[in-house]
C-alpha cells in the first residue's frame, strides 16, 4: 500500500514539473510596455551675500518613467536570454553580445517562466512572465518595467 501511494505521489510530481526537454518547444517574445527607473537630479546654487559668493551642488534621486520594449527567447526549459530594456542597463555595460543577457535560475512550467537577470555586481532583476495572459514584470534595484508580450518569429527579419 505504501508503495502505490508513493508511486502515485511520484507520478503527480512528475506531471505538476516543467515541460520535459523532448516536449519543449523555442519560444521567441517581444514584450511593449513601460516602467520607472531612477535618475541623479543635479542642483546647482549661487548664493551672494556681503560681497561673498557661495555655489553649492546637490545630487539627488528622483523617479523617471519610460516606454520601451524587451525581446526574449527561451531555447530550453534551463537556456534563455532577454535584451533588456535600456533605462534598466547601467550606463557602462558589455554590448559584446548585441545587449542579450542570460537568464539566470530559469523556470519555465505550463503556466509562467521567471527568472533573473544580472545586469551588473549589484543588480539582478527579477523577470517574470505570465504565460496565459502574456504580461511581464521585471523589477530590480534601479526600477521595473512590465508590458505584454506576444511571440514573434525570429527568422523573419521585419514584421512588414
Amino acid at each position: 500500500m505504501e508503495r502505490s501511494s508513493l508511486l502515485l505521489f511520484a507520478a503527480a510530481l512528475v506531471a505538476a514539473s516543467p515541460a520535459a526537454a523532448d516536449d519543449f518547444q523555442p519560444l521567441s517574445l517581444v514584450c511593449a510596455g513601460g516602467g520607472t527607473t531612477e535618475s541623479d537630479e543635479v542642483t546647482t546654487a549661487t548664493v551672494t551675500k556681503d560681497g561673498k559668493t557661495t555655489t553649492g551642488t546637490v545630487i539627488t534621486d528622483k523617479l523617471v518613467d519610460f516606454s520601451d520594449q524587451t525581446r526574449v527567447e527561451i531555447a530550453s526549459p534551463t537556456s534563455g536570454r532577454i535584451q533588456m530594456p535600456s533605462a534598466l542597463m547601467p550606463p557602462i555595460r558589455n554590448r559584446s553580445d548585441g545587449g542579450w543577457l542570460e537568464i539566470r535560475n530559469l523556470n519555465v512550467t505550463e503556466a509562467e517562466i521567471s527568472g533573473s537577470v544580472s545586469t551588473g555586481p549589484m543588480n539582478s532583476p527579477k523577470l517574470r512572465i505570465d504565460r496565459v495572459t502574456g504580461f511581464m514584470k521585471i523589477h530590480g534595484k534601479t526600477g521595473h518595467f512590465s508590458g505584454t508580450c506576444n511571440p514573434y518569429d525570429p527568422s523573419s527579419s521585419r514584421r512588414f
